[in-house]
């Protein structure tokens, strides 16, 4: 019983490193209708961060992605860390 439930959540970690990844990806190549979309459902999470702590709007920034930068400025419950590693530090 143990076994299958390290199983079952080992699937279920697996499940969201994809949909992280996936994220990360639309925002990193400007996939403007997902975004938007990802941003309009009730499940988003624009302060989402990856394993090294790196956030959406840091890697829209770094990747010169200013329409997507623009969206997430906008959003109501971004939370920006002004300090070096941030690409709008600079």
């Amino acid at each position: 019983n143990k076994t299958n439930n390290k199983k079952k959540n080992k699937k279920k970690t697996k499940k969201l490193i994809s949909e992280l990844e996936e994220i990360i990806y639309d925002f990193c190549e400007g996939k403007i209708t997902k975004i938007e979309n990802y941003l309009k459902s009730d499940n988003n999470n624009v302060n989402l961060k990856d394993e090294k702590g790196r956030s959406l709007l840091y890697f829209s920034s770094f990747r010169n992605q200013i329409q997507v930068v623009e969206l997430l400025l906008n959003s109501k419950n971004i939370e920006i860390e002004w300090n070096q590693n941030n690409p709008l530090f600079i």
